[in-house]
């Protein structure tokens, strides 16, 4: 009984991580190169990051020794109405801010933060984004529209895309999630709960007729 409550909780657990499931710890999102302005090389994160935030700072610079970017270029002393560079103005800020080919023949820039638990934490502070794009030097070519990267819902998917100076962000309940934890709950209440219960049911059965059984013998004995 012990084995089987234990089995139980187990499979509980599994279904609550299915529903409380979160996007990666990252921002990932699409650029379609072919759409990007002429001598662009880099494309950055803008957030409306105060420079009170315990989180900013006045420069990344490991992050500027990564990407050869100088702590006077121009996007670090960039300010779009409030919004600034998530890569060289958040101290725990991980980028990766010139497109990569992922193989299939898209490609994407990434954004992480090891200060957050998940990128859900950081989404939630700041809810909103543009995107800059950069030379080979740090100079802001131009900037996309302003978009929304929150949405008040625990369990979601998110696909940012970049296209020129138009960006797009689509966050959707993550439908698929829910439908394999009400697929796992259901298997776990059969399995564990039901089919247990119902051995059960046909052993006492089989005990009384049993029972019944050896007390007829018994009394044709005597």
């Amino acid at each position: 009984m012990r084995k089987t409550t234990i089995i139980i909780l187990a499979v509980l657990s599994l279904t609550v991580s299915i529903f409380a499931w979160y996007p990666d710890s990252e921002i990932m999102c699409h650029v379609v190169t072919e759409s990007m302005p002429a001598d662009a090389v880099y494309v950055d994160m803008l957030i409306p990051i105060p420079e009170t935030d315990e989180e900013y700072t006045g420069f990344n610079d490991s992050n500027g020794e990564k990407f050869g970017i100088s702590h006077d270029s121009h996007i670090v002393q960039y300010n779009n109405g409030g919004f600034y560079s998530y890569t060289f103005h958040v101290t725990n800020a991980h980028s990766e801010i010139k497109p990569f080919d992922t193989g299939d023949g898209w490609y994407y820039v990434r954004f992480l933060d090891s200060y957050y638990d998940s990128f859900d934490d950081f989404r939630k502070e700041y809810r909103r984004a543009k995107f800059a794009y950069l030379d080979a030097s740090g100079k802001v070519i131009a900037t996309t529209n302003e978009i929304d990267i929150w949405q008040d819902s625990e369990s979601v998917n998110m696909q940012i895309t970049v296209s020129g100076e138009k960006a797009t962000c689509e966050i959707s309940t993550n439908k698929a999630g829910m439908l394999w934890g009400i697929v796992f709950i259901v298997a776990g209440i059969i399995i564990f709960v039901l089919l247990p219960l119902n051995i059960i049911f046909w052993s006492v059965v089989a005990l009384i007729f049993l029972f019944k059984f050896i007390k007829k013998k018994t009394s044709l004995r005597k």
